[in-house]
């Protein structure tokens, strides 16, 4: 059973005022009685559904699947909030009936649902079949992970056409969980400290044979080694983060160019959808985490 929240109003145009809302929002699909929200960039996913006949003023429900990162939730609470601005509403876990005030204390939904998390940590423990398709890692990379993505082309349009910020994604990388980007032939980039950086070569790929023709390359690079190797033309903008900072592209792309792909991507690399991933404190209060993806690799 997912995590569930009831939206209740007492005023008669509220469902009326939900749907606009929903059918005007670019990650949200309005389907007869229930819209998904999918939002490409953080793979966040829930649920509403809406009551056609509404009832003890509940218009509808919202529901996010348990045994997923409790940045669903906040993305959640994100929404619920910008919607509580526009239409008069009260929020109230469905099955415990506790409020939660989404408009003053978004976190409110967070912690109900890592709760309800908790409570349904007992059933989990008898199956693993509920972790089968998950990866953990720690709550705070995570949350900065959905963070960087959520708030990235807010960012984008701060900063213009000059700057590129690219998608977290993670990775299993020889069976280990990375957080990463793709980094394509050199592009003026704003980097955040990830685990690895993707170098995809395609314009400025090393020459494959006597014709002079270009194969294109990935190479993993470790975030200390493009620090180190880029230092002149990146430089720290934050604690989490790294700009292209010189007005040198050309020698960029000719040290690119030059490069010796040392590390290249191969059949050990695959990416890891963001809604896969848990919370590891999930596993941690439950006692399971030792039993259950010690190497972040699927449940058999």
């Amino acid at each position: 059973m997912p995590f569930e929240v009831s939206l209740l109003s007492d005023d008669g145009s509220a469902l009326l005022k939900l749907r606009e809302y929903l059918s005007a929002h670019p990650h949200c699909v309005v389907s007869g009685g229930e819209s998904l929200y999918s939002n490409p960039d953080t793979d966040v996913q829930f649920l509403w559904s809406l009551n056609a006949s509404p009832t003890r003023s509940e218009i509808a429900r919202l529901n996010i699947g348990h045994f997923r990162p409790s940045a669903f939730a906040a993305e959640a609470a994100m929404t619920l909030k910008a919607l509580a601005l526009q239409v008069r509403l009260a929020v109230r876990e469905t099955r415990t009936g506790h409020p939660i005030d989404c408009l003053s204390d978004p976190a409110q939904l967070v912690r109900a649902y890592c709760a309800s998390v908790q409570a349904a940590m007992g059933g989990a423990r008898q199956s693993r079949f509920e972790f089968a398709r998950s990866f953990h890692e720690d709550r705070h990379k995570l949350d900065s992970i959905w963070q960087w993505n959520f708030a990235r082309n807010d960012l984008a349009d701060e900063l213009g056409e000059n700057l590129s910020v690219p998608l977290i994604r993670l990775f299993l990388l020889d069976g280990t969980l990375k957080a990463g980007v793709v980094w394509n032939d050199g592009n003026p980039m704003v980097c955040p400290r990830v685990d690895i950086v993707l170098l995809h070569r395609s314009a400025f790929a090393p020459v494959s044979d006597w014709l002079g023709r270009r194969q294109p390359v990935t190479e993993v690079l470790d975030i200390e080694e493009f620090e180190t190797d880029y230092a002149p033309w990146f430089s720290a903008v934050s604690p989490g983060a790294l700009a292209y900072s010189a007005n040198d592209l050309s020698g960029l792309i000719r040290n690119i160019a030059a490069r010796p792909a040392r590390r290249q991507v191969g059949s050990g690399l695959r990416v890891v959808p963001f809604r896969h991933m848990i919370d590891r404190e999930f596993l941690l209060e439950a006692g399971i985490a030792n039993g259950i993806h010690q190497r972040a690799t699927p449940a058999t």
